[in-house]
């Protein structure tokens, strides 16, 4: 089952995403260590101002996203998925998918044409997977994010609702 997150969930979404962050970490623009460190309310908080998706299974998030809508009106067509991660165990057994085709499909239903997103191009699953759902790479920023020392290119997809 897939839910939209409110603040009652701050705990968990806390844990799995504290988990994505240390088995992912060239998947996210932030770290375990600064994460890690914020307080309970920052949790709260960017759950009660920002739209997130998680994929519940035995009442236990297992994966999750964000969907970011864009405020000002010449662009309130556009939104952009980001922080996908799908718990190692639960990989491969369409979860993933599952997760973006709801999250497509809750754009459109909110009026959103274009649906962006950024991901490693180093990533081949999350790729793949993206592909799949219908997104198409046209762009690459290059050395987007550095990771110990290493720079990684991203790429930019978008998929038309």
């Amino acid at each position: 089952m897939i839910k939209k997150l409110d603040k009652n969930y701050w705990q968990e979404f806390k844990e799995i995403r504290l988990e994505a962050l240390q088995k992912s970490p060239d998947s996210f623009l932030t770290s375990f260590e600064e994460e890690s460190q914020s307080p309970d309310n920052i949790w709260i908080e960017k759950l009660e101002n920002s739209t997130h998706f998680g994929y519940f299974f035995n009442e236990k998030i297992i994966a999750f996203c964000q969907l970011t809508f864009e405020k000002a009106k010449k662009i309130s067509h556009i939104a952009t998925l980001s922080s996908m991660f799908v718990k190692d165990e639960r990989r491969g057994k369409g979860i993933g998918l599952e997760l973006v085709n709801y999250v497509k499909n809750y754009a459109k239903n909110n009026g959103v044409k274009h649906l962006y997103l950024g991901c490693n191009s180093q990533n081949f699953t999350a790729i793949k997977l993206y592909k799949k759902c219908g997104f198409k790479v046209y762009g690459t920023r290059p050395d987007y994010t550095k990771i110990d020392n290493k720079f990684y290119d991203d790429l930019i997809m978008m998929c038309e609702l």
